[in-house]
């Protein structure tokens, strides 16, 4: 894998509140991506190359600054791919980027392993979320109304 090649630092001006100029520090992209692996334990590198990471970064790279936050950047990061043939979602306890793993209340949490998703749920409270699941795509494949659908989802009889 080649060295990612860290650009001059995108430099903006703005006017302080005495008209005065000064220059905002933007970032580069090698302070992008490295927040990004930091904040998903280095799973980007795992699931997306080079080239993807960079054209990310890229795009960002006029947008945030040093103090851009690594959660923001990761989250960016999955909104950037959201409607690609690369997603991808953040594991809600640990961070780490994933494609396969667990999904709860439509996206509400997801989990990248079980030992991920059993600090939130023991066996017997995910067999209920599992069965309820069932219950709701068997009433969605029904035609029940929306009412009929929630109570299901909430893990409740219809």
């Amino acid at each position: 894998m080649r060295q990612c090649k860290d650009i001059p630092t995108v430099h903006e001006e703005i006017s302080t509140p005495l008209g005065n100029k000064k220059t905002k520090h933007m970032t580069t992209i090698q302070s992008i991506l490295s927040r990004l692996t930091e904040a998903v334990s280095g799973t980007d590198k795992e699931l997306y190359t080079e080239d993807k990471l960079n054209k990310f970064a890229t795009f960002y790279l006029d947008k945030w600054d040093e103090n851009t936050s690594e959660d923001v950047i990761a989250e960016s990061f999955t909104d950037f791919w959201w409607d690609t043939d690369r997603t991808c979602r953040r594991c809600s306890i640990c961070g780490k980027l994933m494609r396969e793993g667990y999904c709860v209340d439509m996206g509400a949490a997801y989990y990248c392993s079980d030992e991920c998703l059993h600090t939130e749920y023991s066996e017997e409270e995910w067999a209920v979320v599992v069965l309820s699941s069932v219950r709701f795509a068997s009433i969605l494949a029904e035609g029940h109304s929306s009412d009929d659908r929630r109570t299901v989802h909430q893990g409740q009889e219809p």
